[in-house]
């Protein structure tokens, strides 16, 4: 359990560090903020799916997933 407990204290850390970017990339404006910004909510994408396969392999270990 303690793997589990610190791959979401990593993907809470990387949603700070991606809330950062997305406000950075929002004042810097032009084409620079835009990417930014961009780059910042494919991030988030990609963390919402991890934390989904994270919570989907936890259940299946400890016998409560559904089919």
């Amino acid at each position: 359990m303690q793997a589990v407990n610190a791959a979401r204290d990593v993907l809470k850390d990387a949603k700070d560090i991606l809330e950062l970017l997305y406000l950075a990339g929002n004042g810097e404006g032009g084409p620079t903020g835009a990417a930014i910004t961009r780059g910042a909510i494919l991030g988030q994408e990609a963390l919402e799916l991890a934390e989904g396969t994270l919570k989907a392999a936890v259940d299946m270990l400890t016998g409560r997933a559904t089919a």
